[in-house]
């Protein structure tokens, strides 16, 4: 719960939420700061035939755009607060002093393979497997709600942390014509 609450406040991009550490949250100012992400380093390519190996790092945000710091609503402040005491009351040393807001049992980034374990067995549980509901979702539907509010394009790029302003609308350009309409009514 507490990672959907998060992402659905934050629009972040799911590797920012796993890499997310503990010292990032302020429970105080209601926010959280991203300035990394977990990602996949690749070994180079040798053999087109096989797919080449990787492991799992973290790494800086791809630009300065995606360091920043995000609001997060108060439902996401609960929630997380009940996570980090449940944490701390964890059986396992390596999860109670995990600098990680999500750690896995050895007290590292929780895999992407476990985030995506713990979606389907949701999706499964609550009988939404036809939503195609995905963690990229809660990132596409916070930066949707946020151009349907009319907030500017460039708030937007900063808020997702995406390099331009054309990647925003590249992505979301479908919002384009239904704004567009939207905007011209009172012409007509």
């Amino acid at each position: 719960y507490a990672i959907f609450t998060l992402l659905e406040s934050t629009g972040m991009r799911p590797g920012e939420m796993r890499a997310l550490e503990i010292d990032s949250y302020d429970p105080e100012d209601k926010s959280v700061t991203i300035y990394q992400a977990a990602t996949y380093e690749f070994e180079d390519i040798t053999d087109l035939k096989k797919n080449p190996k990787s492991m799992a790092i973290l790494a800086t945000p791809k630009s300065e755009y995606g360091v920043r710091t995000l609001e997060i609503s108060d439902i996401a402040v609960a929630a997380l607060h009940d996570w980090l005491e449940e944490k701390a009351s964890h059986p396992s040393e390596a999860v109670r002093n995990s600098k990680y807001i999500f750690s896995d049992k050895y007290g590292s980034f929780k895999p992407e393979s476990t985030c995506q374990s713990l979606l389907y067995r949701y999706k499964e549980k609550y009988a939404i497997n036809d939503m195609e509901v995905t963690f990229y979702k809660f990132r596409h539907t916070m930066c949707t709600r946020l151009l349907l509010a009319g907030t500017p394009i460039k708030v937007v790029q900063a808020l997702m942390g995406d390099n331009t302003a054309e990647m925003v609308m590249k992505v979301y350009a479908h919002l384009e014509k239904e704004m567009a309409r939207e905007n011209a009514k009172p012409f007509y």
